[in-house]
């Protein structure tokens, strides 16, 4: 399950910037990514049984960062219009190496092997998606 949302959630970008060349709108994609979503939400609380109400302090909370993931989803989405797919992706996916060595410059974390690996292999995968070569 975890693998396949992951699939998802990595494909969303570049399905929407061909979304895109054919004639979709942000507001578009978004509205069927949050449909599908929901949908699939539904059907698998339901199967487990789990209670679709939320108590108010975690509805409310749950709120806000929906609102703000929306915000930042659909800028995401409207910056694909504006700039190749491989910049928004560099732009967006950079920000966790960004705070990891910020964090370790202020010395609000610790240095450590395996963050500095994870960071490296980060950076890979971003050159994968622009497709930057070494030659």
């Amino acid at each position: 399950m975890a693998l396949l949302v992951g699939m998802a959630f990595a494909a969303n970008t570049s399905l929407a910037a061909v979304s895109f060349t054919g004639g979709a709108t942000p507001v578009a994609v978004l509205l069927t990514r949050t449909v599908t979503a929901v949908l699939i939400l539904a059907w698998l609380l339901r199967a487990r049984g789990v209670p679709w109400a939320l108590p108010p302090r975690q509805r409310y909370g749950s709120m806000a960062l929906g609102c703000l993931f929306a915000t930042y989803a659909y800028c995401i989405l409207a910056a694909l219009q504006y700039l190749p797919l491989g910049v928004v992706v560099a732009t967006f996916y950079t920000f966790p190496i960004f705070i990891a060595l910020i964090e370790w410059f202020s010395g609000q974390e610790p240095f450590s092997a395996r963050t500095a690996i994870a960071l490296g292999i980060a950076f890979v995968g971003v050159l994968c998606a622009l497709n930057v070569s070494a030659e």
